[in-house]
This record gives structure tokens, C-alpha cells and sequence, in this order.
């Protein structure tokens, strides 16, 4: 795998997060048009199969085999959301940079059985330069996608959120201002809390994780800050007997650890918990509920010279883990910013960003959304 450089683009820079506040944005001169137009003209990718409903978990680690492809090439896709409307089709929402990070739009594919997607198309028409960081919720019965736009990388990010159903989107209604949110490299994310609270989580100004909590899903309370010093890729979960856990990683370019915190109320937090003492290079962490109670780590971290690789593990609410678990082969691709939707019968559908082409400083110039079914969750902690 090559080495990070600090003249990493843009954006580009949080793909691999370190924890400095901005990044220089550079120039690797492809235009944003030809990107997105590869994207709509490009077919879904292979379709995986499906898998059981039921029964036997799946075999892990996953070949090629059992992977699908959601978007095509000739963009970076990142960040995704997935839900599952009244009529069980699925929806998966994600953001798609153009290699030279000047801008991004927000995509949307569906599928009947999570394996065959439909081809990619927008999920918003017009809008300023850049709209990111999308997060699903289902508030009442209503359905949400909740973003995040700005017309520069570095300037003020605003927040939005959209009525979402039968791949139809309404018009974007703006959220009240969250205090220490900077730009779209706060990486903001939000998550449907019980109760019908939203959560946000994201790194401020200074790169301090965060997290704001709502009983509306507009209007935020003041920010609880979750650790004192600087990381990056902030993520929050919710286990289903309600407590809570943040992760986040620090360090920079290869070496990078991920962390994990948990609470009871939100508000205090436990001591962190290393994700990962397999790698120097941990990244990407993300939550997800077991179907047993407690939460599942989807995380990365470089199993070959060929790149990163996914893998996983359980939490307890007391910050316990389980034995890890390698979730991909290399033969799989480049793995990057996992997600996680468990469905109705069980299983888990599980997205993350293949890193399918890099540029000479080793950044992501090209992303393609792919994804898996599982059944069965990560071995429970002991």
C-alpha cells in the first residue's frame, strides 16, 4: 500500500483522516462533469447474491463473490445512508465527489432484495457546490435524508434536511446552526436516537469530537464535546437497550488509531477503548446494532500489501470487545468507510467505498459504493 504524503487533496486528506483542521485542496485535473456524467452512464456493477434470509451465519471473510456493486466508476464516492420503506425496497442515498474535490452531489439507488441496484441517479437537482455527509432517519412514520451543503470545502456549512420516499425528495428545509460546526470537514453525521431525538456527531473547529442532541431533528441543544483533544471521522451508535457509544480515530497519514466511548445518557462518557491494537493504521469505525443487544465495530485497517480490508467486532455497554473478526479479502478491492443497515428479516446490509484507483501521492482519486449481505453478527464479547 503506498504512503500517505501531506500533500494529500482536499477532501482527500479526510478519506484517510489525520487530525489537522484543513487540508490544501491541490488539483489532480479532472473535471467535475466527466465524473459525475461516468456515474449516471455507468451500469450498477455485479450483483452478489443475496444469501439466506435465515439460518447459518455467513461464511467470513467474503470473497469476491459475494459482493455487489451500488454506483459505477469515475467519481469518489464516500459517505452513504440506507433505509427501508413501508413496501420493503431499499434505498441507498451517498455522496459523490469528483476527483479534484470541487464539488459533490448526492446519489440514490434502489433494490428489492439488496443485491440487484438500480442505476444511480441524483437524488437532489441544483443546490450550491458541495452537498455531503447524508444520514437516514425515520422520525414519526416520515422518512428523512439529512445532509450537509456549503459552496466552499473550507467555508460554512449549512444543514438541511429532506422528505424522502419512492426515491422521490422534497425540498430542503434548513436546521438551526449547531455551535462549533465549522466546514464540511466536520465530517457532520446523525443518527435516529429512541424517543425520536436525533444525535449529531461531528469534530469542530479545533477537531474536538462532538456530539448535539434534538427532540425535534431541527432545532440542537448545546454540544457535549466527548474527548478533549483532536481526531477525526466521528461516528455515533445507539445499542437497542439505549446506551451509547462514539467513535472516533487520531493520529496522522499511516499511522491512525480509532477509538470507542460509550454512555449511559450522552452526556458522560467512559474512558476510551482502543478499536484495535491488530494495526498501526486503524481507520473508519462505524456502529452498528446486534441483533442480541449491544453494538458491532465495522472498521479498517491494511491486511495486505494490497490495502485495508474490513473487519469487526462486538461492544458492551462497559466498553468490553469481542474477538475481532475479517469481515473482506483483499481480493475484494480497497475497503473504506463502512455502514451498516440491519433489515427486517435480520440481516445486515452492509456498504462501504471501494478505493479503486489512488493518485501518485497515494490519495483516492476513484470510490465505487459497494456492499454485501450478512447474516449473523461479529462473535459477542466474552
Amino acid at each position: 500500500m503506498r504512503a500517505w504524503t501531506p500533500g494529500l487533496l482536499g477532501i482527500a486528506l479526510l478519506l484517510v483522516q489525520g487530525c489537522s483542521e484543513q487540508a490544501d485542496p491541490g488539483d489532480s485535473g479532472q473535471d467535475v462533469e466527466d465524473g459525475l456524467d461516468a456515474a449516471d452512464e455507468g451500469e450498477p456493477g455485479d450483483e452478489g447474491d443475496p444469501g439466506p434470509a435465515d439460518g447459518d451465519p455467513t461464511t467470513l471473510p467474503l470473497g469476491l463473490e459475494a459482493v455487489y456493486r451500488v454506483s459505477g466508476p469515475g467519481g469518489v464516492d464516500v459517505g452513504s445512508a440506507a433505509w427501508v420503506e413501508a413496501d420493503g425496497r431499499l434505498w441507498v442515498a451517498w455522496e459523490r465527489f469528483d476527483a479534484a474535490f470541487t464539488s459533490s452531489a448526492l446519489w440514490l439507488a434502489s433494490s428489492a432484495d439488496g443485491a440487484a441496484w438500480s442505476p444511480p441517479g441524483a437524488l437532489l437537482a441544483g443546490g450550491p457546490a458541495y452537498r455531503a455527509s447524508p444520514s437516514s432517519a425515520t422520525l414519526a412514520g416520515q422518512g428523512w435524508v439529512y445532509f450537509a451543503e456549503a459552496a466552499d470545502l473550507y467555508g460554512q456549512v449549512s444543514l438541511r434536511r429532506a422528505r424522502v420516499a419512492g426515491g422521490a425528495a422534497g425540498t430542503p428545509e434548513a436546521l438551526a446552526t449547531v455551535p462549533g460546526l465549522g466546514s464540511l470537514l466536520s465530517w457532520p453525521r446523525f443518527l435516529a436516537l429512541s424517543g425520536g431525538r436525533v444525535a449529531l456527531a461531528f469534530r469542530d473547529g479545533s477537531g474536538r469530537p462532538r456530539v448535539a442532541y434534538s427532540a425535534d431533528g431541527v432545532l440542537f441543544d448545546p454540544p457535549v464535546t466527548v474527548h478533549t483533544g483532536a481526531a477525526a471521522m466521528a461516528a455515533l451508535g445507539q445499542a437497542p437497550d439505549g446506551w451509547l457509544a462514539y467513535a472516533y480515530q487520531t493520529g496522522t497519514g499511516g499511522s491512525m488509531s480509532s477509538w470507542v466511548r460509550t454512555s449511559a445518557d450522552g452526556q458522560a462518557w467512559d474512558e476510551p477503548v482502543e478499536v484495535s491494537a491488530s494495526s498501526t493504521n486503524v481507520h473508519d469505525t462505524t456502529l452498528v446494532p446486534r441483533l442480541d443487544g449491544g453494538l458491532d465495530l465495522y472498521y479498517i485497517w491494511p491486511c495486505s500489501a494490497a490495502g485495508f480490508c474490513l473487519h469487526r467486532r462486538a461492544l458492551a455497554a462497559d466498553g468490553s470487545l469481542g474477538p475481532e473478526q475479517q469481515v473482506t479479502l483483499p481480493e475484494v478491492g480497497e475497503t473504506s468507510k463502512p455502514e451498516g443497515l440491519r433489515l427486517p428479516d435480520g440481516r445486515l446490509l452492509l456498504l462501504w467505498a471501494e478505493i479503486s484507483q489512488r493518485g501518485a501521492g497515494g490519495e483516492p482519486s476513484e470510490q465505487i459504493l459497494s456492499g454485501c449481505l450478512l447474516a449473523g453478527d461479529a462473535p459477542p464479547v466474552e
